[in-house]
């Protein structure tokens, strides 16, 4: 056998992987506005997380919503400038599952702030 070694570019790999859970996850509720989903393993640990964006979505508040209402994620928090839902599904082995979008109320300073 007279093949080259394989090499694997992480990134492409990465992508690949995203653009595969994208589909995945976006299939199974084709009524819903499609999330830019990604999957990442640390040691066992599975995480998988959807992004609701003002560039794809007029309301991302709202399909975040709507995507952590059919998963049955219920913890809602700030962090930084973004709104996170987060919980588990007791049929998906993962530590967690979140669906986010940025809150650019939550992002904009204070008023008065840093004057």
């Amino acid at each position: 056998m007279n093949q080259a070694p394989i090499i694997v570019d992480r990134w492409a790999l990465q992508r690949a992987i995203g653009s595969a859970v994208t589909e995945f996850m976006n299939g199974l509720a084709p009524d819903v506005p499609p999330l830019q989903w990604r999957l990442s393993i640390y040691l066992h640990d599975l995480e998988l997380s959807g992004m609701a964006h003002t560039v794809h979505h007029a309301d991302p508040a709202a399909v975040a919503a709507q995507w952590a209402a059919l998963l049955g994620l219920g913890d809602e928090k700030t962090q930084g400038p973004y709104r996170i839902f987060r919980g588990q599904i007791p049929s998906l082995p993962a530590k967690d599952v979140e669906v986010w979008y940025g809150d650019e109320q939550a992002a904009a300073p204070a008023a008065g702030e840093g004057k």
